[in-house]
């Protein structure tokens, strides 16, 4: 099976996983990808097709340089059986260059964020929607990283039903992590009992950086933040976050062959986020499954997908990210026995929870 993948990033990890599983099963795939300031990632092995530098913001902005590599995607969509996107913008492009084929090829739409424009009441996110569910009728597998999305947003807000649709959440592919790597256990934290928090990925949650500032500030040491990954508050929260005392910023990271030793220097997991109502109640975060997967305790925010499965398992602290007084407090009463008791139900969930079974097995015969 021919699969073009139009990618708005080149190395974002979900859409390596997702390729690299394809692949796997048989798929012959040829990269189509913007390039866009993000974290470093391995190179894809065969290569890829650069569409050109893709700035962050708004769908008005991207409209420029998506119709400029039109031309690429349809030629290349020419002699494929299948365009696999990532997100609406891709969707635009993957339809629209195939759209005057004899035989048109298949297209998988993946879904793992909501854009805030989509939620709207004004005449745009009305008009967003509409040309999302004109578009959804070529789609012939709509692939969710959680199952919110399908009940809180396509069936909620779009009214459709009768979706051909696969969830496939953010795990990790066993094949890039073939053995468990030794890392430093929780009882093995040293005798100052210094609380080691990991907020790790694209640091975006500004109400996430705010709890962590006041942690750093009123722990006095007994509470230090490591940070890796990429930053996107402004200029003054990203200055802020290298020079406060007991955080440390480690820059970008390259996924996956960085992620042992930087969950090796953590007790907790930072995993809350709240950067809009909708993003918050229906996507689910990479560092959840990376956390289950080497086993530390998370600390999550309340009432998210995450959140949930957080609490029903007994897996780490829920937090209110808008109650930053109370949010603090609950953290700084963390103690040894806790962490034990969350790192015990960690080591007895089933690795199912955060690695692949037969999800791509699935998603091919969905797609044929």
């Amino acid at each position: 099976m021919r699969i073009v993948f139009l990618l708005p990033v080149v190395s974002h990890a979900r859409y390596h996983k997702r390729v690299s599983a394809l692949c796997a099963l048989g798929a012959e795939p040829q990269i189509l990808a913007f390039e866009r300031e993000y974290y470093p990632g391995n190179p894809w092995p065969n290569g890829y097709i650069s569409l050109g530098y893709l700035q962050h913001g708004n769908f008005h902005q991207r409209l420029i340089p998506i119709l400029k590599a039109l031309f690429r995607i349809r030629t290349a969509a020419k002699y494929t059986d299948v365009i696999y996107v990532f997100g609406l913008d891709m969707l635009f492009l993957g339809a629209l260059s195939s759209l005057t084929f004899r035989n048109r090829p298949k297209v998988v739409y993946e879904v793992a964020d909501i854009h805030p424009t989509l939620l709207g009441n004004g005449v745009i996110a009305r008009l967003l929607r509409w040309g999302e569910r004109c578009l959804l009728r070529y789609v012939t597998v709509l692939v969710v990283t959680s199952e919110a999305y399908i009940t809180g947003y396509f069936q909620g807000i779009q009214g459709l039903s009768d979706l051909h649709y696969k969830v496939i959440e953010n795990k990790l592919d066993i094949e890039q992590f073939p053995s468990l790597p030794t890392i430093m256990g929780i009882s093995s934290r040293n005798e100052s009992e210094t609380l080691r928090i990991g907020y790790f990925g694209l640091i975006r949650c500004r109400r996430s950086w705010q709890v962590l500032r006041e942690l750093a500030k009123c722990g006095q040491g007994r509470i230090r933040i490591y940070m890796r990954g990429v930053l996107r508050l402004t200029e003054s929260e990203n200055q802020e976050i290298c020079n406060t005392e007991f955080v440390e910023y480690g820059g970008p990271y390259v996924y996956p062959d960085d992620l042992p030793f930087m969950y090796g220097q953590v007790d907790l997991i930072w995993i809350a986020n709240y950067l809009s109502q909708g993003h918050v109640n229906w996507s689910r975060v990479n560092r959840f499954y990376e956390a289950c997967y080497f086993e530390r305790p998370m600390i999550a925010q309340i009432n998210t997908q995450d959140g949930l499965v957080v609490d029903k398992l007994g897996l780490g602290q829920c937090i209110d990210l808008l109650n930053i007084e109370d949010a603090v407090d609950s953290i700084l009463r963390i103690d040894q026995e806790q962490l034990e008791v969350w790192g015990r139900n960690l080591s007895t969930t089933p690795r199912d929870i955060c690695v692949y079974t037969n999800e791509h097995d699935e998603l091919i015969e969905m797609m044929r």
